[in-house]
């Protein structure tokens, strides 16, 4: 199920493969500060169930307005680049809506959670200045 946010327009759904993943909390926070980025919807953490090891993916959408072009994602808020490694921008589904993908894996990538089949994903959608 999708799971709407505190921030207006924001919906984030839960993809995996094999199925079975269920977001079970969404909480916001304030992101580290980065020079010349902004994180207009603060820092977004999930924790999700999920089959052990399975590929998760996360679809935000929100308003293009935010023009959002990267994401920083893990405990550290490293970016991911939309070169396939993480996160694509997919851009306008149409009347003002932007959607963004970001992929996660089990004990794996953008996996914060030791646990087997509980993923903790922190994350947030940013501005960098001078980027197309």
């Amino acid at each position: 199920p999708a799971i709407t946010t505190a921030s207006p327009g924001v919906i984030i759904k839960a993809i995996s493969d094999p199925a079975g993943a269920q977001i079970l909390s969404l909480s916001k926070g304030t992101p580290s500060t980065v020079p010349n980025v902004s994180f207009p919807l603060g820092k977004i953490q999930v924790q999700l169930s999920s089959p052990a090891g399975a590929m998760v993916t996360l679809q935000v959408t929100y308003p293009c307005a935010y023009g959002i072009n990267a994401v920083f994602k893990g405990a550290n808020e490293y970016v991911m680049h939309a070169d396939g490694t993480g996160y694509t921008l997919f851009g306008s589904l149409g009347n003002g809506v932007c959607l963004v993908s970001i992929v996660l894996q089990d004990n794996g990538r953008g996996d914060t959670n030791p646990s087997s089949g509980s993923l903790t994903a922190p994350f947030a959608l940013a501005v960098v200045a001078g980027r197309a």
